[in-house]
C-alpha cells in the first residue's frame, strides 16, 4: 500500500493518541511489534527490496535475510520496553487502546553522520568528536512504522508532528531520521526531510535523513501539517 495513493483512512488521524510502547501490557506490546514486523508489512517489503533489488540476491536468500532482519528489529524494539524512547500512536481509551503506528526517538550530543568516512564521534576519546562531526543537541528518529491497514498520509503526518514536538521541547535543532522504506522517505522528503548520500547510515538497510528545525520553510510546512490535523506545533518550547 502506497501512502501517496491511499486516500481513505480507516480511522481519523485527529483521534490518534500517543502512548509509550513501555506503557502497554507486555503481551499487547509484543503482539503489536510482531504485527509491524510480519511478512507483507512495510518493514518486510522494505527489507526484502534491499536484499532482492539493491543487492541482487536470489529470492530465497533475500527472503531468509529479510526474516532475520525482521526478527532482529523486533528484538531491538522489545528490548526497549524498560525505557520511554519508543512511542506508539493509536486510538481508544484505557485498556481498549489499539496502537497503529510507532517511532523511536533518542537524543544525540554529536552527529554520527557527516560527509566522508570516519567523521562520527569517537567514544574512546571521552566524547570528543572526530574532525567534521557536528555538535548537538540533535534527535534521532528511527523505527518509523505503521500498519498497512492504517497507512494513510495523515497518520504519517501525526508521527512527524509528534517527533518534531518532542525535539522542540528538548531544544533540539535537527532531527536525523533512519528509514528503510523508500515510500516513507519520499513522503517525508515532501515535508522537508532531506535524505542525502553524504549521510552514511550505520547499516546498509537504512538511509539517513536530516530535518532542520531552524528552517523557515520547514516550520511553515509543519504549521500546515498541524493545522490539517487540528493539532498544535509547540514552538514555544524551542
Amino acid at each position: 500500500m502506497d501512502l501517496r495513493t491511499h486516500d481513505v483512512p480507516s480511522i481519523s488521524a485527529r483521534a490518534l493518541l500517543e502512548r509509550p510502547l513501555a506503557s502497554l501490557p507486555p503481551a499487547q506490546a509484543a503482539a503489536f511489534v510482531a504485527a509491524l514486523m510480519a511478512p507483507g508489512q512495510r518493514f518486510a517489503r522494505a527489507f526484502h527490496q534491499h536484499y532482492r533489488v539493491r543487492l541482487g540476491q536470489p529470492h530465497a536468500v533475500a527472503t531468509a535475510n529479510t526474516l532475520e532482519a525482521l526478527a532482529g528489529a523486533a528484538r531491538g524494539l522489545l528490548g526497549e520496553l524498560g525505557y520511554p524512547r519508543v512511542h506508539t500512536l493509536g486510538f481508544g481509551v484505557g485498556a481498549a487502546y489499539r496502537p497503529v503506528a510507532l517511532f523511536a526517538l533518542r537524543e544525540l550530543e554529536w552527529t554520527p553522520w557527516a560527509p566522508g568516512p570516519g567523521l562520527g564521534p569517537d567514544p574512546e576519546r571521552s566524547g570528543t568528536p572526530r574532525s567534521g562531526a557536528s555538535r548537538g543537541p540533535f534527535a534521532l528518529a528511527s523505527s518509523l512504522g505503521l500498519l498497512d491497514e492504517h497507512a494513510h498520509l495523515d497518520v504519517l503526518k501525526a508521527l512527524l508532528l509528534s517527533i518534531v514536538n518532542k525535539a522542540l521541547a528538548r531544544g533540539q535543532r535537527r532531527v536525523f531520521v533512519l528509514c528503510a522504506d523508500s515510500c516513507l522517505r519520499d513522503v517525508l522528503g515532501h515535508f522537508g526531510v532531506e535524505f542525502r548520500a553524504a549521510l552514511a547510515a550505520p547499516d546498509p538497510l537504512h538511509q539517513v535523513g536530516c530535518f532542520d528545525l531552524e528552517s523557515i520553510d520547514n516550520l511553515e510546512r509543519l504549521y500546515e501539517v498541524a493545522y490539517s490535523l487540528g493539532r498544535a506545533l509547540e514552538l514555544a518550547a524551542a
